[in-house]
């Protein structure tokens, strides 16, 4: 029993997520907290977070949140320095930042496909060479990059979703 422990204690490890600030990765972020994880919130919009956070005070020194465009690789070299001064080595990176719109398919703009195939393609690409490189150098680390059930045939008219899903 005791090697199975080991296995999967998950205590003090270091847990960065993009997209954490968005319903299904705050919930994933949440809950690798309150079972012992050091968590890294990163978004575009960590407001949310913070709220949590400060009602949640004996999170106060195993969380932070950052704000970071994923679509700007310097960003994520910049929140992986704050990372390690606050919460130590990265353990896993969890590429979830997404972005959607459901705009029928005919009607699909240059600039929301744009926007759309950035965030999740540049962002989980730029993710995975900053941490993935850290990563490697240690010899150490895991890389969890999320795609969606709707990369294969577009659920719920997100075409352009559904297509850099799939590229991830």
């Amino acid at each position: 029993m005791k090697k199975i422990e080991k296995i999967f204690n998950i205590k003090d490890k270091v847990v960065v997520i993009t997209g954490a600030s968005g319903y299904l990765f705050n919930s994933v972020a949440n809950n690798l907290l309150q079972n012992g994880c050091k968590v890294a919130y990163l978004d575009k919009d960590i407001s949310k977070t913070k709220l949590y956070l400060s009602k949640n005070s004996r999170f106060k020194s195993r969380a932070i949140a950052l704000e970071i465009d994923v679509t700007k690789k310097k960003e994520f070299s910049k929140c992986l320095e704050i990372i390690e001064k606050k919460l130590g080595t990265v353990d896993t990176l969890i590429n979830g930042a997404g972005i959607n719109a459901p705009t029928d398919f005919f009607n699909i703009s240059e600039d929301e496909w744009d926007a759309i195939m950035s965030v999740h393609l540049k962002g989980t690409l730029f993710g995975c060479q900053v941490f993935g490189k850290d990563m490697v150098k240690r010899k150490s680390g895991s890389i969890i990059n999320i795609s969606s059930a709707s990369s294969g045939p577009p659920l719920s008219k997100a075409y352009t979703y559904s297509v850099a899903k799939a590229g991830i």
